[in-house]
């Protein structure tokens, strides 16, 4: 496939999370971008984004977040005062993520999930922050179950996707 658009590199990685057996490799040329094979770790990616949640956490005061809360859609997109650590944002995302779920489709089935989530919230509360190693692997656990949630989304019926990321920008 060739295509002068930039945007199938993006969507064509992002399948590789979501289809299995899906890969792809972007080759870019002059003016023609060549998709043939990339293959995507996704612990490796997620363990990427343990790191930038850190990072996004240290620097939570400095992206003037009361800017930010004005304008977002969904306040758990947020990184708040109350998250300690990823683990933390991620299994409150999570919660968010299946709460949305079970209230825009009430007869769906979700047991599954709903009974790991609260095994996972109830590690989070036991589990010191100073046990980096445990957290890292609460987080990663969190992680997974999101995707299985994401996934049980009737709305996800499609073959195509672009997913656009958006940097927090203070004021210039």
């Amino acid at each position: 496939m060739k295509t002068t658009e930039p945007w199938p590199i993006i969507l064509f990685a992002m399948l590789a999370y979501a289809l299995p057996g899906f890969a792809a490799d972007a080759s870019p040329g002059p003016g023609v971008t060549t998709v043939e094979r990339v293959v995507l770790d996704l612990r490796r990616e997620r363990l990427f984004q343990f790191e930038q949640l850190e990072r996004q956490i240290q620097l939570r005061e400095k992206i003037f977040l009361d800017r930010v809360t004005e304008t977002t859609f969904r306040a758990d997109s947020l990184i708040l005062q109350s998250d300690r650590d990823p683990a933390d944002i991620v299994l409150r995302r999570t919660t968010a993520l299946l709460a949305d779920h079970q209230r825009r489709r009430p007869g769906a089935n979700l047991e599954s999930e709903m009974r790991q989530s609260a095994e996972l919230r109830e590690q989070g509360r036991a589990i010191p922050i100073a046990d980096k190693a445990a957290r890292r692997q609460l987080y990663l656990d969190a992680c997974v179950l999101r995707r299985r949630i994401s996934f049980k989304n009737p709305l996800l019926h499609f073959d195509r996707i672009l997913f656009a990321k958006r940097e927090i920008h203070g004021p210039t």
